[in-house]
């Protein structure tokens, strides 16, 4: 009995004690903090999961570098446009010679660069020749022309259009230079896998520089393309143009082609091409002739 009157009497001490310590303005006695956690305890293995950041600030992108990404071939730039331009050309070089020593000392070059390009409904074609003679070292061949052509195809039809131009220098002809520039329209006859026939017409304005009429005249165009391939490695090309004078239909000029081409090698595109060109001029005047006839042997390569 005195025991618990002695435990009672403890505890109304305390809380007294404990009274007069908030009313004298002394903080309460904090809880023990908590034990310090053993650094060898088991942790929990941590998620791979990436945490969630912040988003940062948009990133400063190089213009080059967002072109490349938005235009990887690079056509909306001005490299890009010249690249897209000088793609897709098949280019051909042609070279051949001969000579002789003896009793006549005799000798010829000629050389020709074209290129060819297809390209949807468009077709355009270049070719530009020189050629170069000479007998007892007196000259007696002298002549360049270049040939352009484009064509543009109509779509699921034979039919297309054609614009052309050319233009040519002949040392031993009655005048210094001749351009034309032209256009029409064609007609595929023939197209299957071995076999083309294309024929063109239309009008077009020619000049004769340093001769003995400089005046612009109107040629009407009448042509016809042929091409058949025999087999894997021949082939068998020809063309001719019919040009007329319209104000004077005597006046007309005719020119003509054929040729043969064997491919030597196929994985460099070798081949040998031998083939003929006549040129006839009625308006020929002076030592010139109506007629120019040439023949030719030549190596070739496309790439």
């Amino acid at each position: 009995m005195m025991r618990s009157g002695v435990g009672v009497f403890r505890a109304a001490a305390f809380l007294a004690s404990g009274t007069s310590m908030v009313a004298a303005g002394m903080p309460p006695i904090a809880p023990d903090p908590e034990p310090a956690t053993d650094k060898n305890a088991q942790i929990p293995p941590r998620s791979l999961a990436t945490p969630a950041m912040e988003p940062d600030a948009d990133p400063v992108v190089d213009s080059s570098e967002s072109v490349a990404l938005d235009d990887p071939d690079g056509s909306a730039v001005g490299g890009g446009l010249w690249r897209s331009l000088m793609d897709g050309w098949v280019r051909r070089v042609e070279l051949g010679a001969s000579g002789t020593e003896g009793n006549s000392r005799t000798g010829s070059f000629r050389s020709t660069i074209g290129a060819t390009k297809k390209e949807g409904l468009d077709e355009v074609s270049l070719d530009a020749t020189y050629q170069f003679a000479s007998r007892d070292s007196q000259t007696t061949q002298d002549r360049f022309n270049a040939v352009g052509r484009y064509d543009r195809l109509m779509a699921e039809s034979r039919w297309r259009c054609f614009a052309t131009g050319t233009y040519e220098s002949d040392r031993f002809r009655d005048w210094d230079h001749r351009w034309t520039s032209g256009g029409g329209f064609g007609y595929q006859a023939i197209q299957d896998e071995g076999t083309s026939l294309l024929t063109r017409g239309g009008m077009s304005l020619a000049q004769d520089i340093g001769g003995f009429n400089d005046d612009v005249r109107t040629e009407a165009i009448l042509g016809m393309d042929v091409s058949h391939q025999i087999d894997e490695r021949q082939k068998i090309t020809g063309s001719i143009d019919f040009l007329p004078n319209v104000a004077d239909l005597d006046e007309y000029r005719v020119n003509a082609r054929a040729g043969w081409e064997f491919l030597i090698d196929p994985e460099s595109n070798l081949s040998l091409r031998i083939g003929g060109e006549d040129r006839f001029d009625t308006t020929a005047a002076g030592d010139s002739k109506r007629n120019d006839l040439s023949y030719y042997a030549v190596i070739a390569v496309e790439f």
